[in-house]
């Protein structure tokens, strides 16, 4: 039986707990055109969607200077 130090000796964590650490990892979702959702970890601006192949972006500032760079070239 494995206790987590950082659970203050507790086995499970609280619901509130659990919330919280949701709340977190929404801020890095991003949904695809597809509709399957991404996560971000990393420092990578843009992922490739392993549904549709297309690429996802962290955010709407970073997809219109990826895709400028490609129309200037």
């Amino acid at each position: 039986m494995d206790i987590d130090k950082d659970n203050r000796g507790r086995r499970y964590k609280s619901l509130n707990e659990i919330v919280t650490e949701h709340d977190k990892i929404q801020d890095y979702m991003v949904k695809c055109k597809c509709n399957h959702t991404i996560l971000f970890t990393g420092s990578k601006d843009r992922l490739c969607c392993s549904h549709c192949g297309n690429y996802v972006y962290k955010d709407k500032k970073t997809e219109i200077k990826y895709k400028m760079k490609e129309y200037l070239k």
